[in-house]
């Protein structure tokens, strides 16, 4: 992944974020991308900085989105 530094930098940031949904939805939302506003816990993915996330609900979605990161990074890492 050609975007290691500034993955890592949104996973520090969004692990420190008081509300990490309304964190994620803001980076998407500013980067273009398109943000559905369920209120219900349907399935929902969140894709950014070319990684998903998949949950019921937003939240979920968004902590899946994080440990996936924090994968990729690895992996970068190890590469």
């Amino acid at each position: 992944m050609e975007h290691t530094g500034e993955l890592q930098q949104v996973v520090e940031h969004l692990r420190s974020a008081t509300d990490r949904v309304a964190e994620m939805r803001r980076l998407v939302l500013e980067s273009g991308g398109a943000w559905p506003d369920h209120e219900h816990d349907v399935l929902f993915e969140v894709c950014f900085l070319s990684i998903a996330g998949l949950g019921f609900g937003a939240k979920p979605a968004v902590k899946n989105w994080i440990v996936n990161a924090e994968r990729q990074f690895s992996i970068d890492k190890v590469a």
